[in-house]
């Protein structure tokens, strides 16, 4: 206990160089931490916004629909399923397009979807519901569009019964809104700009866009596996079409969790780079220590002269890095909640301290800062009282 309030009575004589040592621990655990958390964080809104979107299953394409005529139709779906697979199956087109709501204007991404849609898109639906089976088969003028778009043309979410022109010049068509979604691309646009918001309808409706980009499918299964979706319903296709036909199959699911490893692959990179500043923090320590230690040569001289044991003496100076180390690590985690509350207040991301990461820095922080300690302790305790008073008369 004597050690540790004479260590505390000289940190607190130290002033200034207390003051840098423990910065310099606060930017290294501070680097950690919060690259760590906000990746995760990240990561978690790159899994929402994918399954927001709504792509997963196998994708089946076939690039050439607008030049040969082929296109994926009911049909298509009817014959698969009558070969005795166990799937769900939805033909869709996909095309990048304007729409207007009252005088506003926005760049979208138009998605011609299937009645059985919800089996594809897990996004949440605010009001309304996406097109039926009837909609689908009278080519109903119906449509789905982002929260982000009725707040944009009419500062409210609920939309419903009102009407959307989708198109460009003389492809206009005015749909009924009978959905609003919540924006999938919402975290996306805070962090990387506009990014176009989604419209969904019924791909018989879309006149001018159905003959061109209705070359892809959509399959799930609850009871096949990826690869014997792939395997299976691409001979299927083949033996429909003929075996020259066309066709790209893509596997969505292992798309997303390729985006995903990507993502932690970055983060767990940039939190090794971080790390390398709490090395550059324990030198920091080392250093403010071995100055101490020849600063104080006299004290230390004196202290020995009066029976202190060399125990003592490096206690003293241990418990003197470790409270430094404290103090850094105690700022470090203020200036880290305070920072995550910051990014948190002006993007739509959701940031918490990861605590697992969290334990582990400050626990590697602590091992570092004891012993940044250790080596300039054991030098203290080894000076000669008679030499220590010698050289400081």
């Amino acid at each position: 206990m004597r050690e540790f309030l004479l260590a505390f009575q000289n940190l607190r004589r130290r002033g200034l160089s207390l003051r840098l040592t423990a910065l310099s621990v606060l930017i290294g655990l501070s680097s950690v931490i919060l690259i760590s958390s906000i990746g995760k964080s990240g990561k978690t809104a790159i899994l929402q916004t994918m399954e927001g979107i709504g792509i997963s299953g196998v994708l089946f394409t076939h690039a050439y629909s607008g030049y040969d005529g082929i296109s994926f139709t009911r049909d298509t779906i009817a014959n698969l399923q009558s070969r005795g697979l166990d799937i769900i199956a939805m033909p869709f087109s996909l095309n990048t397009t304007e729409v207007s709501l009252l005088s506003e204007k926005a760049s979208a991404l138009l998605w011609g979807v299937g009645e059985n849609v919800s089996d594809y898109v897990q996004g949440e639906i605010l009001y309304g519901r996406f097109p039926s089976v009837e909609e689908v088969n009278t080519k109903a003028p119906v449509a789905v569009v982002s929260e982000s778009l009725a707040l944009q043309s009419f500062d409210r979410i609920n939309v419903l019964g009102q009407i959307v022109s989708i198109g460009k010049g003389e492809e206009v068509q005015e749909y009924r809104i009978i959905g609003v979604m919540k924006s999938p691309t919402a975290t996306f646009n805070a962090l990387y700009g506009d990014i176009p918001d989604f419209v969904y309808a019924p791909y018989t409706s879309l006149k001018h866009y159905h003959d061109m980009n209705t070359g892809h499918i959509l399959v799930k299964s609850s009871v096949l596996s990826d690869s014997e979706i792939k395997s299976q319903v691409k001979d299927v296709l083949l033996s429909l079409y003929g075996r020259n036909f066309q066709l790209d199959v893509t596997n969505l699911s292992q798309g997303k969790n390729g985006v995903l490893e990507v993502a932690e692959l970055l983060t767990l990179m940039m939190s090794f780079s971080a790390a390398t500043s709490l090395l550059v923090a324990s030198v920091g320590i080392a250093s403010t220590m071995f100055s101490s230690v020849n600063e104080r040569r006299q004290e230390i001289g004196i202290m020995k002269a009066l029976g202190a044991s060399d125990m003592q003496v490096a206690l003293c100076f241990l418990w003197e890095s470790l409270l430094t180390c404290l103090l850094g690590i105690g700022s470090g985690i203020c200036f880290c909640w305070i920072s995550l509350c910051i990014v948190n207040r002006f993007t739509s991301l959701h940031n918490v301290l990861d605590l697992k990461i969290t334990v582990i820095t400050l626990l590697t922080t602590l091992a570092l800062g004891l012993l940044a300690g250790t080596i300039p302790a054991i030098h203290a305790a080894r000076q000669d009282p008679i030499d220590a008073l010698k050289n400081n008369l």
